[in-house]
């Protein structure tokens, strides 16, 4: 956590019954050698024991939040669900059915607190297959009604998932 108690990196993973499989995704954050984050795991109206997964994940890392939204059918809904409630300076977005390498925030946050004009998406993809832009307006209302894809410009510099689209 920072000097204020917020954590340097929001980890926003929308989910829809997922059950026991959500578990490798949270582990995988649970696993990053960078510790400074939360992780809003966010249910689109799941009707399985997904959430029961998260609670439990959350009982045992108090890092790890569960919110929940009214289905929406799409991941857009949960994932500005979880961009209104993260804390953190950065918003990295996870799919559900995703896992990092543990040292993924390690290497982004470098990339991005060393002023790389464009860091490279993480990718088990042999070759890059999207970059993140540079935010495009600083002016809330523009940069929140563009959110929702990932790599899109956010109140926040995106840091994107691991299996991004070009």
């Amino acid at each position: 956590m920072t000097a204020t108690g917020t954590p340097r990196v929001s980890v926003v993973c929308p989910t829809y019954n997922r059950s026991r499989a959500i578990t490798r995704t949270i582990d995988s954050v649970r696993a990053q050698t960078v510790g400074d984050w939360e992780l809003l795991v966010v249910s689109d109206g799941c009707d399985d024991d997904t959430e029961d997964w998260v609670a439990r994940a959350a009982a045992e890392d108090p890092r790890v939040r569960l919110l929940r939204v009214a289905r929406t059918g799409h991941p857009s809904g949960p994932r500005n669900a979880g961009l209104a409630a993260a804390r953190g300076a950065y918003i990295a977005y996870l799919d559900h059915d995703d896992t990092w390498h543990p040292h993924h925030l390690r290497v982004a946050l470098g990339l991005l607190e060393t002023g790389a004009p464009s860091p490279p998406a993480a990718s088990r993809h042999p070759q890059p297959v999207a970059t993140i832009p540079a935010p495009v307006s600083t002016r809330p209302r523009a940069t929140r009604r563009r959110c929702g894809g990932q790599g899109s410009a956010c109140p926040r510099l995106a840091m994107d998932a691991p299996r991004a689209a070009p």
